[in-house]
């Protein structure tokens, strides 16, 4: 009896390992040159560098990676049937963001689990204007060369033109250009809001690396001092403002937090540049197969 394949969505048709997917030709004039990519490195601070690789390296801790395609097969005879199951990573994901994006450590957060699922092809979309040299250099650091700089517009026809595609979207992109959610094909992941950092008063926080790292417009609304140790305290967070990341000196306070914060993310210092999205993980960038037959 043939199988009844059962795909978790219209999207889920996995990156061909032989010949592999391919942008569209068209995409090519938007392609961001070498050389404003390599100013950024150079003209970036080793330490800042630094922090971004650092980052990296958590990532892959972190999550791991993972094998380009696996399948299973089990067969039940006493219960007559044949069981199928395929895994493996999807052929393109789309990480867009605004072109003020200065936030290496989001970026990163968004880039670096589509490229531990083994998606063949990663590509990083600055919309309605250039890539910041944070931007860039993020880039550099990862290993991300397919970066387009292209109008909101053409990103939702590229969109249209890889329906097997995972999208991610970075918060400050404009709503008004990009269709909502159900009317994208694929995966969608989106930032809903600009995420909130605590600094407690009693960390010394190095506030060039921060800014840095997560981009003026987060730190500038990050809670300090007293208002961040409330909500530590149990406090509610202001605002749709999640998720919220807190910055935590000392080890014994960090363990202690563990099951009583009401934060998602604990940073120590030397991790300042690290990120995590809620929902976006390896696993939303790979795709699965179920098979059913009879014996």
């Amino acid at each position: 009896m043939d199988s009844i394949c059962m795909p978790t969505g219209c999207e889920d048709i996995f990156a061909e390992e032989d010949s592999g997917p391919l942008w569209p030709q068209w995409l090519e004039g938007f392609r961001v040159p070498d050389g404003p990519r390599a100013a950024a490195y150079e003209g970036t601070p080793a330490h800042l560098r630094a922090a971004i690789k650092t980052a990296l390296a958590l990532h892959q801790a972190h999550a791991g990676e993972t094998d380009s395609q696996t399948c299973r097969d089990e067969r039940f005879p006493r219960r007559g049937f044949r069981r199928t199951a395929t895994d493996g990573p999807a052929p393109f994901a789309l990480v867009a963001f605004p072109a003020s994006l200065r936030s290496p450590a989001r970026l990163a957060a968004a880039l670096m689990p589509a490229i531990l699922a083994g998606v063949p092809l990663t590509g990083a979309f600055c919309l309605d204007g250039d890539p910041t040299p944070e931007v860039l250099v993020t880039l550099e650091l990862a290993g991300v060369e397919d970066a387009f700089a292209l109008p909101a517009a053409d990103f939702v026809r590229l969109t249209g033109e890889l329906p097997r595609c995972r999208v991610a979207l970075l918060h400050g992109l404009d709503g008004a250009a990009l269709p909502e959610r159900g009317d994208l094909p694929g995966r969608i992941w989106r930032e809903d809001a600009l995420p909130l950092l605590l600094l407690p008063q009693d960390v010394a926080a190095d506030g060039e690396l921060l800014a840095f790292a997560h981009g003026p417009d987060c730190v500038a609304q990050a809670l300090r001092g007293k208002a961040a140790r409330a909500v530590l305290d149990g406090g509610p967070l202001p605002g749709p403002c999640l998720p919220a990341a807190v910055l935590e000196e000392d080890e014994a306070a960090r363990l202690a937090m563990q099951d009583e914060a009401p934060v998602e993310l604990l940073l120590a210092p030397g991790c300042e540049a690290f990120w995590l999205h809620p929902g976006l993980t390896p696993d939303f960038f790979r795709c699965r197969r179920r098979a059913f037959s009879l014996l």
